[in-house]
């Protein structure tokens, strides 16, 4: 998919090269939700940068507070998003003011005390040189899980980061997830974000 027309709409002409800009991509299956696709309630899909090879980025382990913590932030991020209409681009994503009731930067740093209240940011700059993000499948529970991924040689483990795939965004907005997310693990359940960074007056 190519958003460059979402985020030239957004940032401006520029945005490829704007340090400033940061994105992410955080997801969860709900508590609500149960068992969806392989993941129990409260699975948590989050981002870390990658610089070099695809993959690279250090495994993020989370606590049972922080798993719990992260769910609920992920959770309300999702349902503020819910019905929102694409701007008109094909393909294109819902745009949100980063100032609207929870919004992605909402659960960010300055604004919350922590990222999504683990600590762990899920964002990079998008004019950092960074090669793009990885993105980790974190169970809350194995109760009905299926513990493989195909990006993934070892089987998931609670609390412990499993790597699922990465997504990397081009100078021209091209949006790529590698490898190509199967019908179950991580389909449906993350959210991209690019948010303008706030400055402390």
């Amino acid at each position: 998919d190519n958003i460059n027309a979402d985020l030239t709409t957004v940032f401006g002409g520029g945005w490829a090269s704007n340090a400033n800009i940061r994105w992410g991509v955080v997801g969860v299956i709900s508590a609500s939700q149960g068992l969806t696709n392989g993941d129990p309630g409260r699975t948590n899909y989050f981002s870390q940068g990658f610089d070099g090879d695809a993959g690279g980025s250090p495994v993020i382990t989370l606590s049972l507070n922080q798993r719990g913590s992260l769910a609920v932030s992920a959770d309300t991020f999702s349902l503020a998003m819910n019905g929102i209409p694409e701007n008109g681009a094909v393909d294109g994503g819902a745009i949100y003011s980063s100032s609207g009731l929870n919004s992605f930067s909402s659960f960010l740093p300055p604004t919350s005390g922590t990222n999504f209240g683990i600590g762990a940011s899920p964002v990079i700059s998008i004019g950092s040189g960074a090669d793009g993000l990885d993105i980790y499948r974190i169970l809350h529970s194995t109760s009905g899980a299926d513990l493989t991924a195909s990006a993934s040689p070892e089987n998931a483990i609670v609390g412990r980061g499993q790597y699922v795939g990465s997504v990397t965004l081009s100078p021209t907005g091209d949006l790529s997830v590698v490898p190509e997310p199967s019908t179950g693990l991580l389909a449906g359940a993350v959210a991209f974000a690019a948010l303008r960074r706030r400055r402390r007056a």
